[in-house]
């Protein structure tokens, strides 16, 4: 009987009917750091822990035994080190032609990957189920369950963005974050999965080779699948290591496309919520921010001037006429006027300010630490730049634009009086013939004028550039 399991894959351990261990394998040994000597003549029972038997089909033993297998008990193996080994115990009895149990055959199987697997699971269960955490974050704990279940030390999600990978989220025990960093969509292993229907994995146990976020390092082993929102492949999902490792059991590549799918379906909900925040941030026709978010900016600078004495100026623009280019070419050629005003007025202010669209053609920047004069020579820039700008085009009717400038008084009572000084200036630049700047220099208090009152004269009195109006 020895002879037959010598050279047995699982690990086998023959006891007498009395439980005491006459015998084991080659496997058993390599298992529990034992001999067979060691163990000779000591009881079973010391070796492992029983738990409640779960019933496991042991269906392909039973022919080489030639009778019924019990069912599968759960225990731990106590390594000689002392450190506990999960393990399946299956144990058949050998009979004597009168019934009688000569021995036990013992056959224990390591359960520490598969219990792992099933533990992995669950959490992977609460992760996803967590409603405080946003789709980032529940991609970031993915990545480390999974690097930590494969003992890879990089795990990473990397999207497509035209010829290149750019890593949208990383866990790396090797490296600093590798979030943002872009690199070639061809020639490695995570490009290499885009372009396979399934799981893509290379292990290398004798050869480094080169990766492009791993400079010095190289790889290994690598785990990936591709991954697919809205129909279309989107990017990739890696598992790199530098070390040498055995190939991935059927467990572990289960979990890691269960993991592919959960992070395909948590970034299409990561692109919905950043759909509805751009909603609600910026315009959607010419890409400047929002009313709501103008409001929102307005509020924030003004409590700041009123806190720290500071100064800001307030630039209102209206495109002139512009009725007239949406009743004589259409509101596609007004949508894209405006859309091209956008882009003008935006790269001259460039990172310094930003442009939000507060009404159908009228536009704003905000400008903290500016004063009036600093304020009105920006407008004159930009009334120049969406003159000239729109002169050049070719497809589209040449527009102008009005401007009025309002510098911050503090002692305002709020927000919506320091917009009314704006609108002050950019009526009086309405009122001059258009295509030009008005600045309020400086209003207090309350009492503000409306356009047609003969103090607006007083009160607006630096109008820097007029031309005909167009």
């Amino acid at each position: 009987m020895e002879a037959a399991f010598k050279d047995f894959p699982d690990a086998v351990l023959i006891t007498d009917a009395n439980q005491k261990v006459l015998w084991c394998n080659v496997a058993l040994e390599a298992m529990s750091g034992f001999t067979s000597g060691d163990l000779h003549g000591r009881s079973a029972a010391q070796l492992y822990k029983s738990r409640p038997a779960l019933g496991r089909s042991v269906a392909p033993y039973e022919s080489m035994i030639g009778v019924p297998a019990a069912s599968g008990i759960q225990t731990a193996l106590v390594h000689k080190t002392g450190l506990l080994i999960e393990v399946e115990v299956m144990t058949w009895p050998v009979l004597s032609t009168d019934h009688t149990v000569l021995c036990y055959v013992k056959l224990l199987r390591d359960q520490t990957l598969p219990n792992k697997i099933e533990t992995a699971r669950q959490r992977m269960f609460d992760i996803l189920s967590d409603q405080e955490k946003t789709p980032s974050g529940k991609i970031d704990d993915l990545l480390g369950l999974a690097c930590e279940l494969l003992c890879m030390p990089i795990g990473l999600v990397a999207l497509r963005e035209q010829d290149v990978l750019k890593v949208f989220q990383s866990r790396s025990t090797l490296t600093p974050s590798l979030k943002g960093i872009a690199y070639p969509a061809v020639d490695n292993d995570c490009s290499a999965a885009i372009h396979a229907p399934g799981l893509m994995e290379t292990n290398e146990a004798g050869m480094v080779r080169p990766h492009p976020l791993l400079p010095g390092i190289g790889v290994r082993g690598s785990i990936a699948t591709r991954l697919v929102v809205g129909g279309e492949i989107a990017g990739v999902l890696s598992f790199l290591t530098p070390l040498p490792r055995p190939p991935h059991t059927p467990g572990e590549k289960d979990l890691v496309s269960s993991i592919g799918t959960a992070v395909s379906h948590l970034l299409a909900q990561e692109a919905q919520i950043h759909a509805l925040e751009r909603a609600a941030t910026e315009d959607w026709l010419t890409g400047a921010a929002s009313s709501r978010q103008f409001h929102l900016d307005l509020d924030a600078v003004f409590q700041l001037v009123r806190r720290n004495g500071s100064t800001a100026t307030l630039i209102l623009l209206d495109v002139d006429h512009f009725k007239s280019v949406n009743d004589s070419y259409g509101h596609d050629v007004g949508d894209k006027v405006l859309t091209e005003i956008a882009g003008l007025v935006q790269s001259t202010i460039g990172a310094q300010a930003r442009l939000y669209r507060v009404g159908g053609e009228e536009f704003a920047i905000i400008l903290p630490g500016s004063r009036a004069d600093t304020g009105a020579i920006q407008a004159e820039r930009l009334r120049e730049c969406v003159a000239t700008g729109s002169a050049a085009w070719t497809d589209l009717p040449a527009v102008t634009a009005s401007f009025g400038v309002a510098e911050l008084d503090p002692d305002l009572p709020g927000p919506e009086a320091w917009m009314k000084c704006a609108d002050l200036s950019l009526y009086a630049s309405k009122n001059a013939g258009r295509n030009c700047v008005t600045s309020n220099g400086f209003i207090s208090g309350m009492n503000l004028p409306t356009v047609t009152s003969p103090q607006t004269k007083a009160i607006l009195p630096k109008k820097l550039h007029s031309a005909t109006a167009t």
